[in-house]
């Protein structure tokens, strides 16, 4: 069985007393590909930014060192430039 590297249960995000995001959970295994689709404002970016750990969330983010604090994951912007 592959090693779980992602495990979200119940991730919930609350902006200015507004829900935005709502009992997120899924698991992701060594491997595995995750892509994030949706409709302008469907909360693509807040997902991303709550598992990087950059907003505020409520469940459980735990990563594949078993560690629910010290993310594996990082935000690059789209504007970022590499050099």
């Amino acid at each position: 069985m592959p090693e779980t590297i992602l495990s979200v249960e119940g991730l919930q995000v609350t902006l200015t007393g507004q829900r935005l995001l709502h009992d997120v959970s899924f698991r992701l295994h060594e491997g595995d590909c995750l892509a994030v689709a949706g409709a302008t404002g469907s909360g693509k970016t807040l997902l991303l930014k709550a598992l990087a750990g950059l907003v505020g969330h409520g469940g459980t983010v735990t990563y594949g060192n078993g560690h629910t604090k010290k993310p594996r994951i990082s935000f690059v912007t789209r504007q970022h430039r590499f050099n």
